[in-house]
């Protein structure tokens, strides 16, 4: 703490390589030579407070006892950790909120798609089953070729993600170390969650397309192949 009040934060590590040192000489005369000790001003006048960095906010609480048992003050600051916690949580929402109504819009849009797919293909699935295809059969070619739009729809909206998560890691990395914090790519996307996305957009893919493939295991062969 400077002597208008102003204060810096900084580790500790950082506090004694950079802090002054004293020497300080004891004893001495005629015949001898004094003792001479060096010591850092940080050890010498200490410092007014410390910060410690949890990983786990549930154990805050737990961390500030066995501080105060040690004899020195403590405060977790658990209105500011609430209100973290309240802010992520209303992020995660308008996020969820952003990706069900994208969801929706991709699910309208396979619907589209495989009813201009089962329009341009009349007179194929005509002959699809004048040769012997049932309608289980088309149903299921129609079903499959949603999926496969679903899945390509997640696969090519998770990678883009990645990049993303790639680049602001470079940018608060940068933040992170200047602030001395060692913390590092805080930014991440878990295996498990790109893999339950591709699934679920491929199996809204196959709901959206069962209207459009069940319409085109309806229709009539004769007129399938009339059909211009």
């Amino acid at each position: 703490m400077f002597a208008d009040g102003d204060a810096i934060d900084m580790t500790l590590k950082f506090a004694l390589d950079t802090a002054p040192v004293f020497e300080r000489c004891e004893g001495g005369g005629p015949n001898s030579h004094p003792t001479c000790t060096k010591e850092s001003d940080v050890l010498r006048n200490g410092y007014p407070s410390a910060y410690v960095n949890i990983e786990n906010k549930d154990n805050a609480d737990a961390i500030v006892d066995e501080v105060k048992k040690l004899g020195y003050g403590a405060a977790a600051g658990q209105e500011e950790i609430n209100a973290q916690s309240q802010a992520f949580t209303i992020l995660g929402a308008v996020l969820g909120g952003i990706g069900g109504i994208a969801l929706l819009v991709a699910a309208i849009g396979v619907i589209n798609t495989m009813v201009m797919a089962t329009l341009e293909r009349t007179r194929e699935i005509g002959i699809m089953r004048a040769t012997g295809a049932t309608k289980r059969t088309v149903r299921s070619l129609f079903t499959v070729e949603a999926g496969a739009l679903g899945f390509m729809g997640g696969v090519f909206g998770i990678l883009p993600s990645f990049g993303v998560a790639i680049l602001l890691n470079g940018v608060l990395n940068q933040q992170l170390e200047d602030g001395g914090i060692s913390e590092r790519n805080i930014v991440s996307i878990p295996p498990q969650i790109a893999i339950v996305v591709i699934l679920v957009t491929t199996l809204i893919g196959m709901i959206a397309g069962r209207l459009p493939a069940r319409r085109a295991a309806n229709l009539d062969p004769v007129e399938a192949l009339r059909y211009e």
